[in-house]
């Protein structure tokens, strides 16, 4: 359209791809227009209305850019799936200026290379077999194409061969495959393997099903709108804050070494005790040998650890993970612990597969944690089924949180300010989750957290939603005198002292600018 339009569009908008068209000027057709245009790829023509919606003072937004990533030191997850580490960057107006803060970041990314290896590491099959076996028409089932056309959607790939310089975005898996898959021409119907064929390309393995794509085109418009990027970084001076010493139980002190430390043989500073365990197996190809390792594991690493009452052959329990009614399974699972043992667990140890584990992930924690109240820690079956020592401490680490228990904590000489027993203090972290700006429905989710033990090992949370895309904490003032309500009640019932409330505040705020609105808006209430 603004090709065919240059005497309108004499400085060019930036699409979003979806239906916003931002423009740095007022164009002269006013506040909309009616464009003919011609399709630059097919014979058709399209009737476009354009309206002019709003005018967006830059001041007044807060701008999010994309993170980028690097292979090096990639981990393998399994699945067809890297973990790449990298930066998250954030841009943000300032006076008279535009800021990117950068920050470290992790984000799983597909593996690189030809997209049938992908596909079959995908579904667990080999990347080096014959393709044939799984990913033609009739060896791939529904279910497992369904799974794969979920997994690959939006994917850009780039096509070798006769299309060397095309990129595309894959929308679709087909049910038929290139042999049997057919399209219309201009001048006939044939199928996709004959097409190929007529312009010299003979398809390998013709079939396999195929991918549908759209066409991916990507264009820059920072100049239009007067922008530039400084090629230098802003420079700020700051230090490397000495690591504080870590007591853990028998008085054993370790001081980290850039940000790593080793507990081989360490006893925790306030080991929780188990009063049941359980196992729920969903992964349906664990096998009895990873049973045992799994269990074996737990066991020794608790006794390293001197986590008391973790049982040597906890009662297991195996179910489907199809089934939605995981509630069911943890109470089925509870009461058979309490038939065995005479006690209902406090612990739930659960086996999820490898792959599509988020939704029965997230009905485990809302069944078990929220519904019933019983501590759960979920396992991936393939670490789990072959862990090590190293495995299982880390896994140790975590269930004695939740059980109540503390790991260590810090020296009072290194931290004396938070530690001074005649000043308490409150350490408030805070920050809100957004949604994506193309869903205006989902709301955006605000979070903090605040230590209640004057060891500032022990933390509450909580969390609240917002209207969408609001960066400040709404709610903060409630929030906050939730958490002093907490660290009040700690301090009186465990604690036994008489000087209830926090005497100082620390709070910490992931962001530039809104965290001192928050605060200066939040003293009158305190």
């Amino acid at each position: 359209m603004q090709d065919q339009n240059p005497s309108y569009f004499t400085q060019r908008g930036a699409y979003d791809g979806d239906k916003n068209l931002f423009s740095p000027i007022k164009y002269e057709f006013g506040d909309w227009a009616r464009f003919d245009v011609n399709d630059p790829i097919k014979p058709n023509r399209w009737r476009v209305l354009i309206q002019r919606i709003d005018s967006i003072d830059p001041q007044d937004q807060s701008l999010h850019s994309e993170a980028f990533y690097s292979r090096a030191n990639y981990q393998n997850l399994g699945g067809g799936l890297e973990l790449w580490r990298g930066y998250f960057q954030s841009v943000r107006p300032m006076i008279g200026k535009m800021v990117i803060t950068l920050d470290i970041n992790s984000v799983a990314v597909y593996k690189s290379g030809p997209l049938i290896k992908l596909c079959l590491d995908y579904l667990g099959r080999s990347p080096e077999q014959n393709p044939t076996q799984s990913l033609s028409a009739t060896s791939l089932n529904k279910d497992n194409r369904m799974r794969l056309a979920k997994y690959l959607r939006n994917l850009k790939v780039r096509s070798t061969g006769i299309y060397a310089s095309k990129v595309h975005s894959i929308k679709d898996v087909s049910v038929h495959g290139a042999d049997s898959l057919r399209i219309k021409t201009e001048d006939r119907e044939t199928s996709v393997a004959a097409l190929f064929q007529d312009i010299g390309y003979t398809l390998r393995y013709p079939s396999l099903v195929c991918v549908q794509v759209l066409g991916y085109r990507s264009d820059k418009y920072l100049q239009e709108f007067g922008m530039n990027v400084e090629p230098n970084p802003m420079t700020i001076k700051g230090r490397v804050l000495p690591s504080p010493t870590l007591v853990y139980g028998r008085n054993e002190r370790i001081i980290p070494r850039d940000g790593k430390w080793n507990i081989r043989d360490t006893a925790l500073y306030r080991p929780a005790t188990i009063e049941g365990c359980v196992i729920i197996i969903y992964d349906g190809r664990f096998r009895p040998e990873y049973e045992r390792h799994l269990k074996q594991g737990l066991l020794h690493a608790a006794h390293t650890l001197q986590i008391q009452g973790m049982p040597p052959d906890p009662p297991d329990l195996r179910k489907n993970a199809a089934c939605s009614t995981t509630l069911n399974h943890i109470r089925e699972a509870s009461m058979m612990h309490k038939s065995a043992k005479g006690n209902m667990p406090n612990l739930i140890i659960v086996v999820l597969p490898d792959v599509e584990a988020r939704d029965i992930y997230l009905r485990i924690k809302n069944a078990g944690d929220i519904k019933i109240g019983v501590a759960t820690q979920c396992l991936r079956a393939l670490p789990c089924g072959r862990g090590n020592n190293h495995y299982y401490i880390n896994v140790c680490l975590k269930i004695n949180v939740k059980l109540g228990g503390i790991n260590y904590i810090p020296m009072t000489r290194d931290l004396p300010f938070l530690k001074d027993a005649a000043h308490s203090t409150l350490v408030v972290g805070a920050d809100i989750k957004c949604g994506r700006q193309r869903r205006p429905s989902r709301p955006s989710y605000a979070a903090i957290v605040g230590n209640v033990d004057p060891a500032i090992s022990k933390y509450v949370a909580i969390s609240r939603p917002q209207n969408c895309r609001v960066e400040t904490i709404q709610d903060l003032a409630d929030m906050i005198s939730d958490v002093i309500s907490k660290f009040m009640n700690y301090r009186e019932i465990i604690e036994k002292s008489v000087n209830l409330a926090p005497q100082r505040i620390l709070f910490f705020r992931n962001t530039n600018s809104e965290g001192d609105q928050e605060v200066r808006n939040l003293w009158p209430t305190l």
